[in-house]
């Protein structure tokens, strides 16, 4: 099965004139947001090619996915190494590099813009980075109509695209950055969107219908592609934006979510009619669970979570890689409700009797798999309790 890698491969000799940025390029540029460019690529409209940027960041970076978290593709940094080879992407250069993280607002927002060589851009926003905070973001937007990523997104955008007035302008991210990358373009100014050719959410989550029924969105849906994978665990997550297009992964479980594991075939990852049988059981079980939650019952989970997670001393999803089994039995106790903690003790429970098969995942993906929950049975167990916890408080 050949991935986005063995694309810049094949393609890697042919110009964007030769042939158009396809959905491919988007996506690649998508992962280009993934790396911490501090010191690298400023906050301005100073562009750096994309080579210079490499060679800079590995002076300076390790070169191992583990620098990078658990929570992000193992593939960028061979990505890194392959683009500025390539025809196709040598003369790309990154600008406007933007990092905001804020504990306490529990806000993180991170984007940098693509150049290519015709002088248009690719704004990219970053996924979900490996810290906790990050993390609970992601938890926010099935609770909250707006987070506070949506602000700093808005305001990239209407920054950048003044910096390159003449220029068409495409959208994108993967993960929480697909959302965020949405958010953004629909909510820009009139005189931005109408310069927007093409949104791309990567297995993105959705939104909540006082978004999608916004006069914005529905003036600006044609141009927004959602693309998730037919085994899909966050891009099922609420109603989705746009077109949306189902694709190929070579895996499944978590890593279905890393889109250098969907299959790729000439300049466009390989369609897929439908959602695999698990991708569509998990959608039905998160909808029904989401549904019958209150609002205040949502927040009030989301809380206890995430500052119990916190309260382990962990500030990133790695530290809680390296904390093993200790994190189960702090989540048993989490919550100061009793009924609550009764419910994490079932989450725990429900967590150890999972029966996922990992005898075909590499001892790295097992690992992840072992720190996330989200088995269909858990998720209808999560839907179940956490109304009857909060009912008979």
């Amino acid at each position: 099965m050949w991935s986005a890698l063995d694309y810049i491969d094949w393609r890697g000799d042919l110009s964007f004139k030769v042939s158009p940025v396809n959905c491919v390029d988007v996506f690649l540029c998508s992962q280009l947001a993934t790396p911490d460019y501090a010191g690298i690529v400023s906050n301005s409209n100073k562009p750096v090619l994309l080579g210079n940027v490499v060679k800079e960041y590995f002076e300076t970076h390790e070169d191992s996915m583990e620098s990078l978290g658990v929570l992000q593709s193992q593939y960028v940094h061979p990505m890194l190494h392959k683009l500025p080879e390539a025809l196709r992407f040598k003369r790309i250069k990154l600008a406007y590099y933007f990092n905001k993280v804020n504990p306490e607002n529990e806000e993180q927002c991170s984007a940098v813009t693509v150049v290519f060589p015709s002088g248009n851009i690719c704004i990219s926003f970053r996924g979900t980075d490996d810290t906790i905070i990050a993390w609970k973001e992601d938890f926010n937007l099935a609770i909250m109509d707006k987070v506070p990523a949506y602000d700093d997104a808005l305001n990239y955008i209407k920054r950048v695209s003044k910096a390159f007035p003449g220029a068409e302008i495409t959208v994108c991210g993967h993960s929480k950055g697909g959302n965020i990358a949405v958010y953004a373009s629909v909510m820009a100014p009139k005189s931005i969107r109408d310069r927007i050719v093409r949104v791309y959410s990567f297995d993105g989550p959705g939104f909540r219908d006082v978004f999608l029924k916004t006069k914005q969105y529905t003036e600006m849906k044609d141009r927004i592609i959602t693309v998730i994978s037919d085994n899909s665990f966050v891009g099922v997550l609420m109603k989705r934006a746009g077109t949306e297009r189902i694709v190929h992964a070579n895996v499944e479980g978590p890593m279905a979510h890393d889109g250098f594991n969907w299959e790729v075939m000439g300049t466009d990852f390989v369609s897929e009619q439908s959602l695999n049988r698990i991708s569509a059981t998990f959608e039905d079980a998160m909808d029904s669970a989401l549904n019958e939650m209150t609002t205040e019952e949502k927040k009030l989970f989301t809380d206890e979570l995430f500052d119990t997670l916190l309260s382990t001393g962990a500030v990133t999803c790695s530290d809680l890689t390296k904390l093993g089994v200790k994190t189960f039995s702090v989540l048993s106790e989490f919550g100061k409700d009793e009924k609550v903690k009764a419910f994490g003790k079932l989450l725990t429970e429900e967590y150890m009797k999972s029966t996922y098969d990992n005898s075909k995942l590499s001892e790295f993906d097992r690992d992840v798999n072992e720190k996330i929950i989200n088995t269909t049975n858990t998720v209808k167990a999560i839907g179940k309790s956490i109304k009857k916890a909060i009912k008979k408080k």
